[in-house]
């Protein structure tokens, strides 16, 4: 037999006992050394995107969270057809849908208490048949957009507080956009003070707690 071939015909050499937990050991020491964090840290990110990417593929499809606002926020052009009380209506939009809207920032008489009727009276004639510019702040919970509206450029809903016929609703305040707060809590002081509609009796029982003493 040639040399060579014996050469490639030998028999592997057994492994020495304990040469294969040397190796593992090996391994270990090399990951805990300060040699082997790049490579851990390139898997584990390696393994974070892999899972944002698995997120992305399954999420389901619709608006970003910012562009859900915007549509949330955005005016509404309608025009009032109908008028629940002092403080929300009925409108209809161009096409077509009714919608139903509770003006944000005033709170008028509930339907058994006084001035209600006139109220709503009032309330009739600023809006219906008028086109109104609904800005939605959010819903509440019998599904009516809470908003601040304009017609023609004027405020509703500043004019029915100055007309006795409405609180401004401070409890909400964070919900009217900032210039509104100041303005609204001033009109409320003037209608006091001129003890126009309701601010003719001498205490008015507020609607909130006309509601808590009489829960629906």
């Amino acid at each position: 037999m040639r040399p060579d071939l014996h050469v490639l015909a030998r028999p592997a050499r057994p492994e020495r006992p304990g040469a294969g937990q040397r190796n593992q050991q090996g391994a270990h020491a090399f990951e805990h050394s300060g040699a082997g964090l790049p490579l851990i840290a390139a898997r584990r990110a390696a393994a974070r995107a892999l899972l944002c990417l698995l997120a992305l593929a399954f999420a389901p499809v619709g608006l970003p969270a910012s562009a859900a606002r915007s549509a949330a926020s955005a005016p509404i052009a309608a025009v009032a057809v109908g008028v629940d009380d002092g403080d929300s209506f009925v409108a209809r939009k161009q096409d077509g849908a009714k919608i139903r809207v509770r003006i944000a920032g005033i709170d008028a008489p509930e339907k058994s208490q006084p001035w209600a009727a006139l109220a709503r009276q009032r309330l009739r004639g600023l809006l219906v048949g008028r086109e109104v510019r609904i800005k939605p702040l959010k819903t509440d919970p019998w599904g009516r957009y809470v908003a601040v509206i304009e017609v023609d450029g004027e405020d509703p809903a500043l004019a029915m507080i100055l007309n006795g016929l409405a609180w401004h609703f401070a409890r909400y305040d964070r919900d009217l956009p900032p210039p509104l707060r100041p303005r609204y809590a001033q009109a409320e002081a003037q209608a006091r003070e001129r003890r126009a509609g309701l601010w003719q009796a001498p205490d008015p029982e507020p609607p909130w707690d006309f509601r808590k003493r009489n829960p629906r």
